[in-house]
Protein backbone atom coordinates (compact mmCIF):
# COMPACT_ATOMS: atom_id res chain seq x y z
CA UNK A 1 0.00 0.00 0.00
CA UNK A 2 3.29 2.13 0.20
CA UNK A 3 2.56 3.17 -3.63
CA UNK A 4 -0.59 5.30 -2.45
CA UNK A 5 0.90 7.45 -0.28
CA UNK A 6 2.02 9.82 -3.01
CA UNK A 7 -1.29 9.97 -4.12
CA UNK A 8 -3.24 10.41 -0.75
CA UNK A 9 -0.43 13.05 -0.31
CA UNK A 10 -1.45 14.78 -3.99
CA UNK A 11 -5.20 14.85 -3.14
CA UNK A 12 -4.88 16.27 -0.06
CA UNK A 13 -3.03 18.86 -1.11
CA UNK A 14 -5.61 19.78 -3.82
CA UNK A 15 -8.42 19.64 -1.52
CA UNK A 16 -6.01 22.07 0.99
CA UNK A 17 -5.91 24.34 -2.52
CA UNK A 18 -9.49 24.97 -2.49
CA UNK A 19 -9.40 25.29 1.01
CA UNK A 20 -6.56 28.12 1.20
CA UNK A 21 -8.42 29.90 -1.49
CA UNK A 22 -11.86 29.87 -0.07
CA UNK A 23 -10.25 31.27 3.31
CA UNK A 24 -8.00 33.77 2.26
CA UNK A 25 -6.30 36.47 4.40
CA UNK A 26 -4.78 38.53 1.67
CA UNK A 27 -6.48 41.14 -0.57
CA UNK A 28 -4.26 43.11 -3.16
CA UNK A 29 -4.92 46.33 -4.63
CA UNK A 30 -3.08 47.59 -7.66
CA UNK A 31 -3.26 50.44 -9.35
CA UNK A 32 -1.64 52.37 -12.57
CA UNK A 33 -0.42 56.36 -11.58
CA UNK A 34 0.10 58.89 -14.03
CA UNK A 35 -1.00 62.48 -14.67
CA UNK A 36 -4.63 62.42 -15.51
CA UNK A 37 -5.32 61.50 -12.10
CA UNK A 38 -4.27 64.05 -10.36
CA UNK A 39 -6.82 66.27 -8.76
CA UNK A 40 -4.93 69.19 -8.09
CA UNK A 41 -4.22 69.29 -11.88
CA UNK A 42 -0.61 67.73 -13.50
CA UNK A 43 1.05 67.67 -17.01
CA UNK A 44 3.81 64.97 -16.32
CA UNK A 45 4.64 62.39 -18.96
CA UNK A 46 5.46 60.45 -16.00
CA UNK A 47 3.99 56.98 -15.05
CA UNK A 48 4.07 54.48 -12.43
CA UNK A 49 2.79 51.28 -10.74
CA UNK A 50 1.65 50.53 -7.08
CA UNK A 51 0.49 47.23 -5.50
CA UNK A 52 -0.95 46.88 -1.93
CA UNK A 53 -1.16 43.71 -0.03
CA UNK A 54 -3.53 43.80 3.18
CA UNK A 55 -3.46 40.89 5.64
CA UNK A 56 -7.29 40.55 7.39
CA UNK A 57 -5.91 38.81 9.79
CA UNK A 58 -2.40 40.32 10.84
CA UNK A 59 -4.00 43.81 10.38
CA UNK A 60 -0.50 44.97 7.79
CA UNK A 61 -0.54 46.67 4.78
CA UNK A 62 2.34 45.91 2.38
CA UNK A 63 2.68 48.48 -0.54
CA UNK A 64 5.14 48.24 -3.39
CA UNK A 65 5.37 52.23 -5.65
CA UNK A 66 7.33 51.96 -8.96
CA UNK A 67 7.69 55.04 -11.10
CA UNK A 68 9.65 56.41 -13.95
CA UNK A 69 9.89 59.87 -15.89
CA UNK A 70 9.46 62.22 -13.76
CA UNK A 71 10.34 66.00 -13.17
CA UNK A 72 12.78 65.47 -10.73
CA UNK A 73 13.64 63.34 -7.46
CA UNK A 74 10.83 62.02 -5.40
CA UNK A 75 10.22 63.41 -1.94
CA UNK A 76 7.22 62.07 -0.74
CA UNK A 77 4.40 59.17 -1.97
CA UNK A 78 1.11 58.90 0.22
CA UNK A 79 -1.62 56.84 0.42
CA UNK A 80 -5.18 58.65 0.81
CA UNK A 81 -8.45 58.23 0.86
CA UNK A 82 -10.51 59.30 -1.85
CA UNK A 83 -12.74 59.15 -4.75
CA UNK A 84 -11.41 59.24 -8.41
CA UNK A 85 -10.19 62.72 -9.62
CA UNK A 86 -11.67 63.97 -6.02
CA UNK A 87 -9.24 65.19 -3.02
CA UNK A 88 -8.81 63.35 -0.37
CA UNK A 89 -10.73 63.79 3.28
CA UNK A 90 -7.42 63.21 5.13
CA UNK A 91 -9.29 60.74 7.18
CA UNK A 92 -6.35 57.94 5.98
CA UNK A 93 -2.87 59.07 5.25
CA UNK A 94 0.34 57.18 5.03
CA UNK A 95 3.34 58.64 3.82
CA UNK A 96 4.79 55.53 1.65
CA UNK A 97 8.33 56.72 1.39
CA UNK A 98 9.57 57.03 4.97
CA UNK A 99 6.78 56.63 7.33
CA UNK A 100 9.10 57.01 9.84
CA UNK A 101 10.20 60.46 9.45
CA UNK A 102 9.04 63.96 8.01
CA UNK A 103 8.43 64.46 4.64
CA UNK A 104 11.20 66.44 3.39
CA UNK A 105 10.84 68.63 -0.35
CA UNK A 106 14.34 68.67 -1.83
CA UNK A 107 15.17 72.11 -3.00
CA UNK A 108 18.39 71.37 -4.59
CA UNK A 109 17.30 68.70 -7.39
CA UNK A 110 19.66 66.70 -6.56
CA UNK A 111 19.67 63.27 -5.20
CA UNK A 112 22.77 61.40 -6.21
CA UNK A 113 22.96 60.05 -2.90
CA UNK A 114 19.62 60.13 -1.59
CA UNK A 115 19.76 56.96 0.97
CA UNK A 116 22.74 58.71 3.50
CA UNK A 117 21.35 62.78 2.57
CA UNK A 118 17.78 62.57 1.88
CA UNK A 119 16.52 59.43 3.61
CA UNK A 120 12.97 60.71 2.24
CA UNK A 121 13.99 61.36 -0.87
CA UNK A 122 13.98 58.68 -4.15
CA UNK A 123 15.35 59.36 -7.87
CA UNK A 124 13.06 60.25 -10.69
CA UNK A 125 12.96 56.56 -11.96
CA UNK A 126 12.82 54.64 -8.81
CA UNK A 127 10.66 52.42 -6.42
CA UNK A 128 9.55 52.11 -2.97
CA UNK A 129 8.85 49.14 -0.54
CA UNK A 130 6.76 50.28 2.98
CA UNK A 131 5.59 47.76 5.40
CA UNK A 132 2.62 49.37 7.91
CA UNK A 133 1.96 47.63 11.27
CA UNK A 134 -1.66 48.94 11.93
CA UNK A 135 -1.41 47.28 15.29
CA UNK A 136 1.74 48.83 15.99
CA UNK A 137 0.73 52.33 14.97
CA UNK A 138 -1.43 52.83 17.68
CA UNK A 139 -4.08 54.97 16.57
CA UNK A 140 -7.19 52.07 16.02
CA UNK A 141 -7.67 49.54 13.64
CA UNK A 142 -8.98 52.00 11.56
CA UNK A 143 -6.39 53.88 10.97
CA UNK A 144 -8.26 57.31 10.65
CA UNK A 145 -11.66 55.12 10.16
CA UNK A 146 -13.86 54.38 12.59
CA UNK A 147 -12.84 50.67 12.03
CA UNK A 148 -10.88 48.24 10.38
CA UNK A 149 -14.00 46.39 8.22
CA UNK A 150 -14.57 50.59 7.27
CA UNK A 151 -10.80 51.17 6.14
CA UNK A 152 -11.37 47.68 4.09
CA UNK A 153 -14.59 48.81 2.48
CA UNK A 154 -12.98 52.19 1.24
CA UNK A 155 -10.12 49.92 -0.43
CA UNK A 156 -12.55 47.43 -2.00
CA UNK A 157 -15.39 49.94 -2.98
CA UNK A 158 -12.40 51.79 -5.21
CA UNK A 159 -11.98 54.63 -2.07
CA UNK A 160 -8.52 54.90 -2.08
CA UNK A 161 -5.48 56.02 -3.94
CA UNK A 162 -1.85 56.42 -3.87
CA UNK A 163 0.11 59.60 -5.06
CA UNK A 164 4.05 60.54 -5.68
CA UNK A 165 5.05 64.04 -5.02
CA UNK A 166 8.50 66.20 -6.40
CA UNK A 167 9.34 69.59 -5.81
CA UNK A 168 7.55 70.78 -9.26
CA UNK A 169 4.17 69.48 -8.34
CA UNK A 170 3.95 69.57 -4.24
CA UNK A 171 0.61 68.46 -4.73
CA UNK A 172 1.23 65.47 -6.81
CA UNK A 173 2.78 64.72 -10.04
CA UNK A 174 1.26 61.40 -10.34
CA UNK A 175 -1.70 59.07 -9.29
CA UNK A 176 -3.28 55.98 -9.12
CA UNK A 177 -7.14 54.73 -8.05
CA UNK A 178 -6.14 51.22 -6.25
CA UNK A 179 -8.67 48.93 -7.36
CA UNK A 180 -9.05 44.98 -6.40
CA UNK A 181 -6.62 42.99 -8.13
CA UNK A 182 -8.14 40.27 -9.79
CA UNK A 183 -8.39 36.53 -8.79
CA UNK A 184 -9.11 32.86 -9.60
CA UNK A 185 -12.97 32.33 -9.74
CA UNK A 186 -14.22 29.73 -6.65
CA UNK A 187 -15.07 27.46 -9.89
CA UNK A 188 -11.45 27.81 -11.43
CA UNK A 189 -9.78 26.75 -8.34
CA UNK A 190 -12.15 23.96 -7.96
CA UNK A 191 -11.21 22.40 -11.59
CA UNK A 192 -7.81 22.76 -10.92
CA UNK A 193 -8.40 20.61 -7.83
CA UNK A 194 -10.39 18.08 -9.74
CA UNK A 195 -7.96 18.25 -12.62
CA UNK A 196 -5.30 17.06 -10.48
CA UNK A 197 -7.69 14.73 -8.50
CA UNK A 198 -8.19 12.93 -12.34
CA UNK A 199 -4.38 12.84 -13.16
CA UNK A 200 -3.70 11.11 -9.86
CA UNK A 201 -6.87 8.51 -10.34
CA UNK A 202 -5.10 7.64 -13.45
CA UNK A 203 -1.37 7.60 -12.57
CA UNK A 204 -3.41 5.03 -9.52
CA UNK A 205 -4.51 2.86 -12.55
CA UNK A 206 -1.32 2.96 -14.61
CA UNK A 207 0.66 1.66 -11.70
CA UNK A 208 -1.76 -0.88 -10.60
CA UNK A 209 -1.55 -2.50 -14.23
CA UNK A 210 1.83 -2.39 -14.15
CA UNK A 211 1.77 -4.28 -10.59
CA UNK A 212 -0.39 -6.96 -11.86
CA UNK A 213 1.45 -7.20 -15.11
CA UNK A 214 4.28 -8.03 -13.45
CA UNK A 215 2.16 -10.59 -11.17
Amino acid sequence: MKYLQPYAAACLAAFALTCTHAHAELLTFNANLDASQVAGGSDSSGTGFASVTIDTTLYTITTDVSWTGLSGPVDRSHMHDGLPGQPSTETFVHEVIDGNSPARTITDGSCTDWQSIYPACAPASSSVHNFLDIVAAGIGLGYGFQDFPTLLNAYESGGMYIDVHTEAFPEGEIRGQLFAAPVPEPASMGLMSVGLIGLVLSSLRQRRGHVAAQS
